[in-house]
């Protein structure tokens, strides 16, 4: 409680961004057009897995690009990830990918 009562402490309470869960909505995606989107291995396995999603994954694929990736490679867990680990197994090390939006191309005006 004292902290909340802090004047310093309450002008960092605020969230900078709002931040949106998407999950595999492609229309909110869409409709949202959030700059930055953060994914998981676990929705990659999941897609790659099912095969669902597949709409959502390309609007991903044509609207965003990947800027950061951490504990990408092989070995992020004891168990090589070829061998297909259960998804538990990858929690303390999990590869996470920051997305950015590309920027809109700027269209000429009609003459």
């Amino acid at each position: 409680q004292a902290l909340r009562q802090n004047p310093l402490w309450r002008q960092w309470t605020a969230p900078l961004r709002p931040l949106v869960v998407v999950g595999y909505d492609v229309a909110k995606l869409r409709t949202l057009r959030p700059d930055w989107f953060l994914v998981s291995e676990v929705e990659q396995r999941d897609y790659l897995r099912t095969g669902q999603a597949a709409e959502f994954w390309q609007a991903l694929g044509e609207k965003y690009m990947t800027v950061a990736a951490w504990n990408e490679g092989p070995w992020g867990t004891l168990v090589p990830r070829f061998l297909n680990p259960p998804q538990d197994w990858l929690y303390p090390a999990m590869p996470l990918w920051l997305l950015e939006r590309r920027p809109e191309p700027h269209k000429r005006p009609e003459r």
